[in-house]
């Protein structure tokens, strides 16, 4: 689903969650793009500014075989995907497209045991904030970052890279 927050600097941010739609041709997702304005991008285009961060997961760049999660770690990939095409399609109207990358973040969805268990395997040596991803955001809405564009940024604790 394609989820949206109207920044107070008045830039509209989507959120791109599970989506599948990264494994559809770029063609066909340059047509719907322009036919149906999935992403509402006319008044970005309009403003000649605008800033789309997406979320994947940790590793999902990887490519690596994952049959817990299989599917959830084919639509995080294909959400890669998706964000680096809308980064060519949409850089010429200065809107930037960017990837953000979870690891294990203390948000309350996972038990604290699992958590304490997976501490040992990120290299930190400890589980992120959900701080640590806002940070991430704020920068990439920022103007520091406007020629940052199809990045994806791991919010890990170096974990699955």
């Amino acid at each position: 689903p394609l989820m949206m927050y109207n920044a107070p600097s008045g830039l509209a941010l989507y959120f791109l969650v599970n989506s599948t739609l990264g494994i559809i041709e770029a063609k066909y997702v340059r047509s719907h793009l322009d036919k149906y304005d999935l992403l509402n991008t006319e008044k970005m285009k309009a403003r000649k500014a605008g800033r789309i961060i997406s979320f994947s997961m940790a590793n999902a760049d990887q490519m690596e075989a994952q049959p817990d999660v299989t599917a959830h770690y084919i639509a995080k990939a294909g959400v890669l995907i998706l964000t680096r095409t809308l980064a060519k399609l949409l850089a010429p109207y200065g809107i930037t497209v960017n990837a953000i990358s979870p690891g294990f973040i203390d948000s309350g969805s996972a038990p604290p045991q699992e958590l304490a268990a997976m501490t040992k395997r990120i290299p930190a040596g400890y589980i992120g904030t959900v701080d640590d991803t806002v940070a991430a955001v704020r920068y990439l809405l920022s103007e520091e970052a406007r020629y940052v564009n199809g990045a994806n940024i791991q919010i890990s604790g170096a974990w699955g890279i």
